[in-house]
This record gives C-alpha cells, structure tokens and sequence, in this order.
C-alpha cells in the first residue's frame, strides 16, 4: 500500500510543476550549449583560434557566475515562478541575435546576454525543483528536473550540428531560438509558483560536517570544470583528433547526453537507495578512467562504446550530487545554495575553456583532454575522502 501511495504521489508530481521544471531545464541548456557545436563553422568564418571561442565560452559562464547567487537570493524573497520564465525569455531573444552577428565582437556580447539568461535555472529552477520533492524520495525528482536538462544538452550538438550543415552556423542557432518558444509557453502554462517546501530533509541526512561539505564541493567545482571543457570543446576534439565530420560529431555528442539523461532517472533510484556520496565517487572514478581511454583509443566502435559509457556515468551521478546540495543548506536558502554553488562551480568553468582553448593551441586537443582526465582524478578524490569523514 505504501509503495502504491508513493507511485500516485510520484505520478501526480510529474504530471504538472515536474515536468515544467523538466522542460524549463530543458531550454536552458539546450540554448547555452547551441553555438558551441558551430565552433568550427564560426572559427572557418572569422578566422579565429582556440583561445578565441574558448573566450566566447568563458564569458557565458563569468556572467553566470555573477547572476546566479543574487537570482537565487531574490527567488528566495519574492518568488520562483516569473522569474524563471523572465530569463528564459531573454535567453531565448539573446541565442536568435546571436546569429546576426556580423563580427567576434558581437558574437561575445550576446553569448554574454545567453549567460544572463541561462543563470536562473540553476538557482531559481533548481530550487523550485526541491520545493516539491519529498525528502525521502528527492533523488527520484531531481532525476526528473535532471533528464530535461541533460536531454537538452543531447539535443543541443546533434540538432546544430545538422540545421549548421544545412542552413550555416547563423541559421542554425536562430532555428534552435525560434523552436524554444513553444517550449516557454507550455512551461507557463504548466508551473506554478510553489515556494514552501512540505518536506524537509531527515535529520540523519543532514550534512553538517564543514570537512565533508568542503570536500563535496571541491569535487562538484572540478568536474564542473570538466563539465564544461567537455561541452565546449568535444565536438571540435572528435573533428580534430579523431577525423569525425561535424555531422558525426554532432551526434556522438548527442549521444552521449542522451544516454545520461536516462542515467539520470536510474541515478535517481540509486541515490534514494543509498548513500549518495557512494554514487558521485563510483561516477568520477569511471568517468576518469573512460576519459582516458577515449583519448588513446582510436577504433570507432570501441570509441562510441566509451563515449555513451562516459555519458551514462555523468548522467547516473547528477541526481545524488543536487541532492546533497539540498542537504547541505539551511532552512530556507535553497535558491541561494544553489545559486552559490552552481556559481563556484561555473567559476572553475570559466577557466576551462580558456584552458582548454590555450592548451589546444600550445599543443593539440588530446593534451587539452589529458588534463581534464587528471582533474576528474582529483575530483574522484575529493569524493572519496568527503565520503570516508562523512562515516569515519
């Protein structure tokens, strides 16, 4: 009887303010991560190098970092809802100016507008996300938010990547701007503005430790960093390093989101079923070590067998990691704990495509990427020593 009442909760849930969230998260990164899979069109264009559209990449998530924390003090006071949808508007309005631009200059000035935009759903969403979860059972609902957003960055590389072959970068990232709007509307009409939280964490799974909240942190920023080299640069790495065409490219990266936006809903599971800090070291160690073998295997097969593994591993860890944020924050700060987090986390991912892009051009895109193999290694660590004070 009891798992039957938990089914209907679930299936009521999801019926209405999950799936806004879902869809919301959906057009957040489907829009942030459009013009990078153009990167090779945009760098043919205006003959630009590495470190330029690495900059392009960085200054979105500079201005993210800026927004986030006082976006999610400001949901904490005045509510969730139209907030939300404000900044999706303007994310939507700055991704289809984008593709007017006519220099370098301008493409930097509306990818820095597409930051602002992007900056309310990891606080306000992400949220407004935990407001309706039920404590005992956050993972499986966070799971829920988590799969719009990682199928939004599946979406992203594969549909680009084909309108860009078709219709130029320009086209490519209006069409994407314009596809987006009936997505806001139904997300509108789906959400409400729930702002009280009915369920509050169990007391036994409070995180208090100063030690194990550091820890935690320090490996959520690192694979943040990973995170977002990764975005940014993969599709150009497979073209480079590997001989992919875009369209190829494209789509293994697609791929490879997809299948971590099923992880998620797995993830989910898991994480209500067990310590969750067992998930996030399971994940960063695999993940290192499936990062590491896609930059020294060169057989396609085996290749696109890593990639959708490294892409399951990602996935299957989210779900356990925005949980514990929940349960590291005090009562009634859950936008700004989010907006602070998620804005440390895009801080280290502002340097990532610097990095990435001046490496690139010291050296190549395979030594780019044997860095981030190691910073997931230091991230697997972190973890793993969060994990080992959190029950010493």
């Amino acid at each position: 009887m009891e798992k039957l009442q938990q089914f209907k909760t679930y299936k009521g849930i999801l019926s209405g303010d999950i799936i806004a969230i879902g869809l919301a998260h959906f057009i957040t990164h489907l829009l942030e991560f459009a013009l990078p899979p153009l990167y090779p069109l945009v760098i043919k264009e205006f003959s630009l190098s590495y470190a330029d559209v690495g900059i392009v990449s960085s200054a979105v998530v500079i201005t993210m970092f800026i927004f986030q924390t006082p976006v999610g003090h400001l949901s904490d006071k005045k509510g969730r809802k139209y907030l939300l949808l404000s900044f999706l508007a303007l994310l939507i309005c700055s991704t289809f100016l984008t593709g007017i631009s006519q220099a370098f200059l301008h493409i930097l000035l509306f990818q820095i507008i597409v930051g602002i935009g992007t900056s309310a759903y990891h606080s306000a969403g992400m949220a407004l996300a935990s407001d309706i979860a039920p404590g005992k059972r956050i993972g499986r609902f966070m799971a829920i938010q988590g799969f719009g957003g990682t199928l939004g960055v599946a979406v992203a590389p594969f549909m680009v990547s084909f309108l860009g072959s078709i219709l130029g970068w320009r086209g490519a990232v209006q069409s994407v701007a314009v596809i987006a709007i009936p997505f806001l509307l139904l997300t509108a009409w789906l959400l409400k503005d729930s702002q009280k939280r009915e369920h509050e964490p169990k007391k036994d799974t409070i995180i208090l430790s100063r030690r194990v909240i550091l820890l935690v942190l320090l490996g959520f920023v690192i694979q943040g960093f990973v995170f977002r080299g990764i975005i940014s640069f993969f599709p150009t790495y497979l073209v480079d390093i590997h001989g992919s065409s875009l369209i190829l490219a494209g789509s293994l990266t697609a791929l490879m989101f997809l299948g971590g936006a099923f992880a998620e809903i797995a993830g989910g599971e898991w994480a209500d079923r067990t310590e969750k800090l067992n998930v996030v070291v399971i994940s960063y160690g695999a993940r290192c070590l499936l990062l590491f073998l896609v930059n020294t295997i060169y057989d396609e097969t085996v290749l696109v067998v890593l990639i959708l593994g490294f892409g399951f591993m990602q996935g299957l860890a989210i779900p356990a990691i925005v949980s514990l944020i929940r349960e590291m924050s005090p009562p009634d700060t859950a936008g700004r704990s989010y907006g602070a987090v998620f804005s440390i986390s895009t801080l280290t991912g502002f340097f990532s495509p610097l990095i990435i892009g001046y490496m690139a051009d010291l050296h190549d895109l395979s030594f780019s990427f044997s860095l981030l193999t190691g910073a997931l290694f230091l991230a697997f660590i972190f973890s793993g020593l969060a994990r080992y004070y959190r029950f010493k």
